[in-house]
């Protein structure tokens, strides 16, 4: 009766142990589960910025490119009406590439004192 009542109470004692210890791990591994889908969520946000930042930046070269081939066109004809548009192209392109800088503040990358740098906001 002593050796069953003490197998009982150790069993209740040490499974107690085992299920704190246990509900302590499956915490932490939910805390890092959790934390790596939060980063990974934030790293797929820095990309995406990052890659409109690219296609509004390539499409201002674009435009620009049109606008400095209509005005080249236009000094080598000497028409006013291509060189004024060619020069508003070039305009719209420039002001399409610097807007797409928007998108590096969007990403949270900068430059700081150790080189490049990725902020996230907690």
């Amino acid at each position: 009766m002593k050796k069953t009542a003490l197998l009982l109470f150790s069993t209740i004692i040490f499974g107690g142990i085992n299920a704190q210890s246990n509900d302590s791990t499956h915490v932490k591994l939910n805390y890092l589960m959790q934390s790596n889908r939060n980063l990974q969520k934030d790293l797929n946000e820095v990309k995406l910025n990052l890659k409109q930042c690219h296609e509004v930046y390539r499409a201002g070269v674009l435009i620009t490119a049109i606008g400095i081939g209509i005005t080249g066109i236009g000094a080598y004809y000497n028409a006013e009406g291509p060189i004024y548009s060619g020069g508003a192209l070039i305009l719209i392109g420039t002001g399409t590439m610097i807007y797409s800088h928007t998108y590096i503040r969007k990403a949270g990358v900068g430059i700081g004192a150790d080189g490049i740098t990725i902020k996230y906001s907690f």
